[in-house]
């Protein structure tokens, strides 16, 4: 899937989590007895997929009342031959860790253990049909980058023409999402009255964000960089290019709004 459609995509998520998980997926079964490890507290970040397919994966351990959980997971997957779609994304909010392993089950059944006190391993499995998924478990591993960052809410601000530039950050703070300019932009043909077909994509522990998506209704690929500081603000640049049309590089900035 590559054409981007605004109001699905902003309530697949919430789509997703309401289903059951159909019959025919193969459930996600931890039969490694290998040693385990008590994690470190913080962020772990990581691919998910075969190799070709890799996608974005992150967690968070947490040290709750009654142990430790992992938190704020976040498993993108794209199954298909479709390298510059749009991902589907889920997330994870609370999984208790029992002996350094971790299990769930939902529209992405998800189960790993700890290996080391900083790494993490396992794997997830996409229900079959989600973004062309054929319901089979895949491995992801992860590292920990360090401690858990706070990050979350709408930021707004201006690119280098004048142009508003807005978006989101959600499932708590780690994807970056609905990234829109309000800008005209004619392409040949085809004629932009915004520019929003830019994809989510996870925000890395150090705040940088970076996305190419393609739209081939056009075609046209539109890709960007975020960085952002912890103290609310962000930096950037986005382009759209096509056989008939390219911004170049356009740079941005935005802060938190409200």
């Amino acid at each position: 899937m590559t054409r981007r459609t605004p109001l699905l995509l902003a309530v697949l998520p919430l789509l997703l989590g309401a289903l059951a998980v159909p019959s025919t997926a193969h459930a996600v079964v931890d039969h490694d007895r290998r040693a385990t490890a008590r994690p470190k507290v913080g962020t772990y970040e990581g691919t998910f997929g075969p190799k070709g397919q890799k996608s974005a994966f992150s967690l968070d351990v947490v040290k709750r009342k009654g142990g430790l959980s992992v938190s704020r997971a976040v498993v993108f997957y794209r199954c298909g031959n479709d390298t510059e779609g749009e991902e589907g994304y889920t997330t994870y909010t609370r999984v208790k860790v029992r002996k350094g392993r971790f299990s769930k089950s939902s529209i992405v059944d998800i189960a790993g253990r700890f290996t080391s006190r900083t790494k993490v391993r396992g794997s997830a499995n996409p229900a079959p049909g989600l973004f062309g998924c054929k319901g089979k478990p895949k491995p992801f591993s992860a590292t920990w980058v360090g401690p858990t960052a706070s990050r979350g809410g709408t930021f707004a601000g201006t690119d280098a023409t004048g142009a508003p530039v807005s978006f989101v950050l959600e499932a708590g703070g780690k994807v970056l999402d609905d990234l829109a300019v309000t800008r005209k932009l004619v392409c040949g043909t085809h004629s932009y009255g915004d520019l929003s077909s830019f994809g989510r994509s996870l925000v890395h522990h150090d705040g940088s964000v970076s996305h190419t998506f393609l739209d081939d209704f056009y075609p046209a690929t539109f890709t960007y960089s975020v960085a952002l500081d912890p103290a609310g603000g962000a930096s950037g640049s986005y382009r759209v290019s096509g056989p008939e049309c390219d911004t170049g590089d356009v740079p941005f900035t935005a802060a938190k709004a409200g």
